[in-house]
């Protein structure tokens, strides 16, 4: 079997085609790159950016938007100026204006959009990210006018830490001072405290509670309770009893066929009969021309309409004496009802209040 010797220069063209093709992609993708179109920005920090390099990335929420080109001190010598290259085209997709606005940097800046320091993982490694905050803090105040393409700040995670580590600082002597206060205060109240005088107030409660509790337990030993049961028993049954006559009494006088329905009927009938009398009376008068018979007459109208206004009027009072007494047969019942239910109410006192029953008029 004949081997064939390699071809050196076909090896050596293939290596020297590949080594090209890298060579213009690489350059191709880095022409591509410096191609793209930046607009300048600037901002102005009020806190160290240490760590924070020329080439470190602005990010929109992890979307590389441009490169910072530029750091240096800010005119009134206190800020930090960083200045930023970003790319035109991201601009424009982040709706912060058209091409030839932000060209001429034209258009507004929304006033939610901050920039602020941010840091890589635990590198130390910082980099600038630009996002829309809600309700952020007003950006630090310039001594002297602002360039154009001016993006404002917003203080990093890092100073927001460092500005309540040194208020809290500042604030804990006056809160020990205050706590060292209120309790010399309070051992102060706790020696002008008389804890004999207490104790002895106590004790004297304690004992008049007990004489109490004796002095009751005397009071209820002599009490008979099964002699007050059988007369509240008594008493009880009597008041049924009682209750029951009073209301058959009312049922029979409020009947169709009751003293009180026959007195209000023979009334009402004197009543119609006086006015009938009273308007032939009347009429009479009127065709008669003797004076004399006038006046009788007259009189004995007046008379027949004073009785049949007194017959009205004890129509009346006979009324609302029904209806008084029918007001206090429910109060008797209530009573007696309660009675029945606490046998003990005449030892323990007003019960609570009641609904009061209902008196049909």
């Amino acid at each position: 079997m004949l081997i064939q010797e390699a071809n050196y220069w076909k090896i050596g063209l293939f290596v020297a085609s590949g080594f090209l093709a890298i060579v213009g992609t690489l350059f191709y993708l880095g022409a591509k790159r410096l191609s793209r179109e930046k607009i300048e920005f600037t901002t102005y920090f009020d806190e160290s950016v240490q760590g924070l390099d020329l080439g470190a990335p602005v990010k929109m929420r992890g979307v590389t938007i441009g490169t910072v080109s530029d750091i240096t001190i800010a005119p009134d010598h206190r800020l930090v100026q960083v200045t930023s290259d970003c790319y035109l085209d991201s601009m424009v997709r982040l709706n912060l204006g058209s091409e030839e606005a932000l060209r001429n940097h034209e258009a507004p800046v929304p006033p939610d959009l901050r920039v602020q320091l941010a840091t890589t993982g635990i590198t130390g490694v910082k980099f600038l990210l630009v996002d829309f905050f809600t309700n952020p803090d007003d950006p630090p105040p310039l001594d002297f006018d602002a360039p154009q393409g001016y993006l404002p700040s917003a203080p990093s995670t890092l100073k927001s830490l460092e500005d309540g580590f040194y208020t809290l600082a500042n604030a804990l002597p006056q809160t020990l001072n205050a706590i060292t206060s209120l309790a010399e205060t309070l051992e102060r109240q706790v020696d002008a405290v008389d804890l004999t005088t207490i104790q002895a107030k106590a004790l004297d409660l304690v004992t008049h509670v007990d004489d109490l509790v004796v002095s009751a337990n005397g009071k209820l030993a002599q009490v008979d309770m099964p002699q007050l049961a059988k007369l509240l028993a008594e008493d009880l049954t009597a008041l049924k009893e009682a209750i029951w006559k009073a209301d058959k009494l009312l049922d029979q006088m409020e009947s169709a066929e009751g003293p009180l329905r026959r007195i209000a009927a023979d009334v009402t009938t004197l009543t119609e009969r006086a006015n009938d009398l009273l308007a032939s009376t009347q009429a009479a008068i009127n065709d008669s021309d003797l004076p004399g018979t006038t006046e009788t007459l007259r009189g004995t109208i007046e008379s027949y309409g004073t009785l049949a206004n007194g017959g009205q009027r004890m129509f009346d009072e006979t009324e609302e004496t029904m209806v008084l007494l029918r007001e206090t047969l429910a109060a008797v019942q209530s009573l007696a009802a309660t009675i029945e239910r606490q046998p003990g109410v005449f030892l323990q006192g007003r019960l609570p209040d009641s609904p009061r029953p209902k008196i049909q008029r």
